[in-house]
């Protein structure tokens, strides 16, 4: 069996085919991490990304890490720049608890395997339960070497207290690329896709609206845009209306309910997108933290930030 190391401070734990070597870890920005993921949807806040290189074995190392209310992603890829890495793939499943500080040394309670297709290919998964935690490991080669075999791996895994909906891992991984390999959609793509429009998908007699206090901050405009934000209470997606600063016209919006529901580990999230009269425009994902409450992201055109509160 391949030799592991320890890197990052301890943090996580790095694999090689050759034995311990020394590895120095740099911290990176988001964007330049090679690794890609969209754990905001989820309800997963980004903490940092890390990469180190190995010279003498011709390796670079990348490292991200998103953190949620009791739960958290940790992702880890190692490219070999000069061969393959197919070797990589004989490890099972109970060797990664070795390979990770918050695991190693405990017994893990297995459960089913499985696997989707992301932009990378096909990724395989497990569910395993260690004391209170509901996790899954993943595992992904691809990319290709010289040779023309992969020379890329991705492993990781997902921990949270309380039981993992069924549908969880399969949103999460599909959003989980590596750059110049294959990207997964933004949030912002997928609502461009599948636009969201204002007509209730349910009866008029079965609709309840509500009106809620809608304000947003624009990267770029120093005055906060306050308005009213018009849901529909059983319906899955509604709109909303803020008037602009200095009586410059009104902006537009729509919402759309993806997942999610209130008292388990997955609150209530979806996608909303916004068009002022000034030409103005923006879109990207909402989290509901409690019934007709909640907090959103997103950019608009140029990439400026663009965040929103909504409450009764």
């Amino acid at each position: 069996m391949h030799k592991i190391i320890a890197g990052l401070a301890a943090t996580v734990v790095l694999f090689t085919a050759y034995g311990a070597v020394a590895l120095e870890w740099k911290n990176v920005s988001r964007e330049k991490s090679k690794i890609i993921a969209f754990g905001d949807p989820l309800g997963l806040t980004y903490q940092h990304s890390s990469q180190a290189d190995s010279g003498n074995y011709e390796k670079a190392y990348d490292y991200q890490y998103w953190k949620g209310d009791r739960r958290w992603l940790k992702l880890q890829t190692v490219r070999w720049t000069t061969s393959y890495g197919s070797w990589a793939m004989i490890w099972d499943w109970e060797d990664q608890l070795a390979n990770w500080k918050f695991l190693k040394d405990k017994a893990a309670q297995w459960g089913a395997e499985s696997s989707i297709n992301n932009p990378l290919g096909k990724l395989e998964y497990r569910y395993f339960l260690l004391d209170t935690h509901y996790c899954f490991f993943v595992k992904q080669l691809f990319g290709a070497a010289p040779a023309g075999r992969p020379n890329i791996i991705l492993v990781g895994y997902y921990c949270q207290k309380g039981k993992i909906k069924r549908a969880l891992p399969k949103l999460m991984l599909s959003m989980i690329g590596y750059r110049g390999e294959g990207a997964p959609e933004t949030p912002t793509e997928q609502l461009a896709r599948s636009p969201v429009t204002a007509e209730p998908t349910v009866a008029a007699t079965n609709v309840k609206r509500f009106e809620l206090q809608i304000a947003f901050s624009w990267e770029g405009y120093q005055d906060l845009m306050l308005g009213r934000m018009y849901a529909e209470q059983e319906g899955k997606k509604g709109t909303f209306k803020v008037p602009l600063p200095n009586e410059a016209g009104d902006c537009q919006g729509t919402w759309q309910w993806i997942s999610g529901q209130y008292g388990t580990d997955i609150l209530p999230y979806g996608t909303w997108a916004i068009a002022c009269a000034n030409g103005l425009a923006a879109s990207g994902t909402y989290k509901s933290t409690e019934a007709i409450k909640g907090t959103g992201i997103g950019t608009d055109a140029k990439g400026r930030k663009v965040n929103m509160t909504y409450q009764q």
